[in-house]
């Protein structure tokens, strides 16, 4: 681009070109994603252990505790 159109003018073409890419999700006022991440996954990955801990400080009901081999009745 510089050789097209100039340096200074390249500078403020790249400029412009990332203030639309981070304006862009603050106009629809949601996140971007990357629809190849499975963000789902990542919040329960992160979450895990403290609702694990949550439910033991609690006193997990009997008929909620995992069963052997992980089958649900």
């Amino acid at each position: 681009m510089t050789a097209r159109i100039g340096y200074k003018k390249a500078i403020v073409a790249t400029a412009h070109k990332m203030l639309r890419v981070i304006r862009a999700p603050l106009r629809k006022d949601k996140p971007s994603e990357d629809p190849n991440i499975d963000y789902g996954k990542i919040y329960v990955k992160r979450n895990s252990a403290r609702w694990l801990r949550m439910l033991k400080k609690h006193e997990l009901p009997s008929e909620l505790q995992a069963r052997p081999g992980g089958a649900h009745q």
